[in-house]
């Protein structure tokens, strides 16, 4: 109505004819139509990303996650869930000794068998819009990746949130 009446107002010498007013009130309802759908994309996409922070062995890195709820690889000795971190973000906290780490098999789009080394960082405190959480001793998966999907540094699992 806002945006309409701003129209209607800039445009009021040529609103008494009536095909303009219909015209003007059809441009202002498919703009502002536009306007919200654009806002709710926006607005859809932020809300499964978050910001992480992680540590481990005294250090720690702060990554841009999604939380992926077809992320369901689970750790098979202890049944834990298990999260996936670029492998940039694991050079960041000094992960350099994962010929040694325990691996995890895994499938993926694309990728019907692969394998990742997996490693109990100290923490992970995640940010997510208005709320914060803390996991400790999270189960984390190095990817040979060094950004996931292009934007992201981690994919978290929804069930250890």
């Amino acid at each position: 109505a806002f945006l309409l009446g701003g129209m209607l107002n800039t445009f009021q010498p040529y609103v008494r004819i009536g095909v303009v007013f219909l015209a003007l009130a059809f441009a202002g309802y498919h703009l502002s139509l536009g306007l919200w759908n654009f806002l709710s994309y926006f607005h859809r996409n932020k809300s499964g990303s978050c910001k992480v922070r992680l540590y481990r062995n005294h250090k720690e890195c702060e990554a841009y996650a999604i939380i992926d709820t077809g992320n369901r690889l689970r750790d098979p000795l202890t049944g834990r869930p298990v999260h996936v971190i670029a492998g940039e973000t694991a050079e960041k906290l000094g992960c350099d000794d994962l010929k040694n780490a325990r691996l995890i098999t895994y499938q993926s789009i694309g990728k019907d068998h692969g394998t990742m080394p997996v490693l109990v960082m100290d923490c992970l405190r995640c940010q997510c819009e208005q709320e914060e959480k803390w996991v400790e001793k999270p189960l984390v998966a190095v990817s040979e990746n060094q950004k996931l999907s292009g934007v992201y540094d981690m994919i978290l699992n929804p069930d250890d949130l």
